[in-house]
């Protein structure tokens, strides 16, 4: 699961987030609870804001098997909130530091297998 994590999130780097999401096993629709989880137990990485300073995308996917919620915060945006949109959607950001914040939280376990600020241009 980690080596197939890993190679998702670089692909995910370096290609637009539909193609990687073709790759995956399906997608699905998180439901509210699921997401108020994850922003429950969220540690945002040092550098980062306050969640409630960012507009929150959230899309899902089946990896390996397994449903995750990929999730992409913004704070260079004038919007805030939170908004669930398919794979497809999900804003493509290569740079930004800590105002663009990605991660990857797996459903079955409640736990983030990934999560990170981008990297600056």
């Amino acid at each position: 699961m980690r080596d197939f994590l890993y190679r998702f999130l670089v692909a995910a780097m370096l290609t637009t987030i539909s193609q990687v999401a073709d790759a995956a096993s399906g997608k699905f629709v998180p439901s509210m609870k699921q997401i108020a989880t994850l922003e429950r137990n969220i540690v945002l990485p040092e550098g980062a804001g306050h969640l409630r300073d960012y507009a929150r995308f959230y899309a899902g996917l089946v990896l390996d098997g397994k449903q995750v919620i990929f999730v992409l915060l913004r704070s260079d945006l004038s919007k805030r909130g939170m908004e669930v949109v398919d794979a497809d959607h999900l804003p493509v950001v290569f740079d930004g530091g800590c105002s663009v914040v990605h991660a990857v939280y797996e459903i079955e376990s409640g736990s983030f297998k990934k999560i990170g600020c981008n990297g600056v241009a």
